[in-house]
């Protein structure tokens, strides 16, 4: 599921004009605190999932 969401990302981003680092981190923020990414393992070996009611 997060090639597919990574594929999404990357679209929806793609159409949007003057999108920079801050607005990604900023946009990221956001899913994380809707509950919709988690983080699951540690910094370097862990992974971010969308959360199964969300998707």
């Amino acid at each position: 599921m997060s090639e597919k969401m990574s594929e999404k990302m990357s679209e929806k981003m793609s159409e949007k004009e003057g999108t920079n680092e801050r607005t990604i981190e900023r946009d990221l923020a956001k899913l994380k605190k809707m509950g919709i990414l988690t983080r699951e393992g540690g910094r370097k070996e862990g992974k971010w999932v969308v959360n199964e009611k969300h998707q």
